[in-house]
């Protein structure tokens, strides 16, 4: 079992436009679902971001050929391979690591999918990759078991469930050591790039709107 987060770009002055397009492609993530081609994906945004969350655990589906009709409406990335207009956002930090499929089935109902969106201090960012990746090696399985973030320049994107769902690890992480701080919001408040309108600290995580998601019910 393998997940993926992507983001994308809506165009200036198309962003309605984009949200419409993108929506139509619902009928042909619901099919793929229903073919076990991928699993619980959801699409948010937030501002003129949007975010794609799913897993898989045969062949990779890749939303540029999903999103196919939204694809005028979204901004180009450039790369070494050329533009695209999804760029996968690499996983630095997951409660959990998924075993095998079966393990990772749902074992309670899934109310619904939460994105919340941070912005790092540039400086700050191999910081707090190194934190994180010591987090979930020294204490696997220490929080909500779908929650993952992923990043993409200097933004991160943090993904999971309601209700929360936590078990006991099955593996054991990387590290035997016990080196994350015991300060741990104070520590990644140093981290965060402020957003123009923030009221207090504690409003540095954003809410993402949820445009769409499509579940299986595994029990």
């Amino acid at each position: 079992m393998q997940r993926r987060l992507y983001r994308a770009v809506l165009k200036a002055g198309k962003e309605q436009e984009a949200i419409e397009k993108l929506m139509k492609a619902k009928p042909k993530l619901e099919k793929l679902v229903d073919n076990r081609n991928i699993e619980y994906p959801s699409l948010f945004r937030f501002g003129n971001q949007v975010f794609l969350y799913f897993e898989f655990s045969n062949l990779e589906a890749h939303p540029d050929n999903i999103f196919i009709e939204a694809s005028e409406y979204l901004e180009p990335w450039p790369s070494f391979e050329g533009f695209r207009q999804w760029v996968l956002m690499h996983d630095i930090f997951h409660y959990q690591l998924p075993q095998n499929p079966e393990e990772w089935r749902r074992k309670t109902k899934v109310e619904r999918p939460v994105g919340r969106v941070i912005r790092l201090k540039p400086k700050m960012i191999a910081s707090y990759i190194f934190y994180h990746n010591q987090y979930q090696e020294e204490k696997p399985c220490d929080g909500d078991k779908f929650g993952i973030i992923g990043i993409h320049e200097d933004l991160l994107f943090f993904y999971c469930e309601e209700p929360t769902y936590q078990e006991k690890p099955s593996y054991a992480g990387m590290l035997s050591t016990k080196n994350t701080p015991s300060n741990w919001g104070e520590l990644m408040g140093k981290h965060f790039k402020a957003w123009a309108n923030m009221k207090n600290a504690e409003d540095n995580w954003r809410a993402a709107e949820v445009i769409f998601t499509t579940y299986t019910m595994d029990m």
